[in-house]
């Protein structure tokens, strides 16, 4: 029983890891297609008002990459204050 116990143990403690893989892989994987749909959704774009729809769902996508990318979330949120104080500029 006593082995059973720790299996179980590691069989949750890999689960968990796989879960948390799958969030770190997610939070990479959207900002780049948000970036992918900005891009190739105002190529062919006539309409100014959704021309610059698209740009801003791009430009969503470059401010988040690096916030993804980022271990520490202090260090991220300063990236994104100084990110949207200079788009403003």
């Amino acid at each position: 029983m006593f082995l059973f116990g720790i299996a179980n143990k590691i069989l949750a403690l890999h689960l968990v890891l796989v879960v948390i893989s799958l969030e770190a892989s997610l939070s990479i994987l959207v900002p780049l297609v948000s970036m992918l749909v900005g891009a190739i959704g105002c190529l062919k774009e006539t309409s100014i008002k959704r021309f610059f729809a698209y740009s801003t769902i791009a430009n969503v996508g470059f401010a988040f990459i690096p916030v993804a990318l980022c271990s520490d979330v202090e260090l991220g949120l300063e990236y994104l204050e100084i990110y949207f104080i200079l788009n403003l500029l």
